[in-house]
């Protein structure tokens, strides 16, 4: 009986500590479907989530942040590519409340190199690529998004360089999400971590 009592107790510290771990990132709240998973590891308050979709359509393993109704705020983190069979697989995105597509759709392709998803509202250009070194199997690198509420912009950085300015007009109140999702064009298995991530 005192063995089973411990047990419980254990069993809610953990999840309190997974708790206290995520309300830290201001996460607001997760989005997993289609085979998407999320697995904080053996230790549930490390915040290093790791996030894995597989071959199906719409696979998600996600992190949703706070809404912005005004200004000029901050995504930024690491990723860690853990396993690429496949690709095309957003990694951050900046969504509107008031929108349909997502504003910012950060992916890497089947080679591990980053492009946007989107493009800006009357974009006629089809390149998509930001044109910098790709992501390998087992390497990290550092992102960030940085959205106007106002203007209903996002611009996309990875490792410090610029990847795209994408604006969707109009599109208000903004959030933005981390995690694993494979597009509609996405094939495959992927397993990301994401680490030092924050939202101002």
């Amino acid at each position: 009986m005192k063995t089973h009592t411990r047990s419980a107790i254990a069993c809610c510290i953990l999840s309190l500590a997974s708790f206290a771990a995520y309300a830290s990132t201001d996460a607001q709240n997760t989005d997993i479907r289609n085979g998407g998973s999320i697995s904080t590891g053996t230790d549930p308050t490390a915040d290093s989530p790791t996030f894995s979709v597989v071959n199906q359509s719409a696979s998600r393993a996600e992190f949703r942040f706070k809404t912005f109704t005004s200004g000029t705020h901050t995504l930024e983190g690491t990723v860690k590519l853990v396993k690429l069979n496949g690709g095309n697989t957003s990694l951050a995105q900046t969504f509107s409340e008031t929108g349909g597509d997502p504003v910012s759709q950060l992916a890497i392709d089947s080679s591990g190199y980053f492009y946007e998803v989107q493009r800006s509202t009357g974009d006629t250009t089809s390149s998509r690529s930001c044109n910098l070194p790709k992501l390998a199997v087992g390497g990290t690198a550092k992102i960030k998004l940085v959205y106007n509420v106002d203007t209903g912009t996002s611009t996309s950085y990875v490792n410090g360089s610029k990847c795209k300015t994408i604006t969707k007009s109009g599109w208000t109140k903004l959030y933005t999400k981390i995690g694993a999702y494979q597009t509609a064009s996405g094939t495959g298995s992927v397993t990301v971590q994401w680490t030092n991530f924050t939202v101002q």
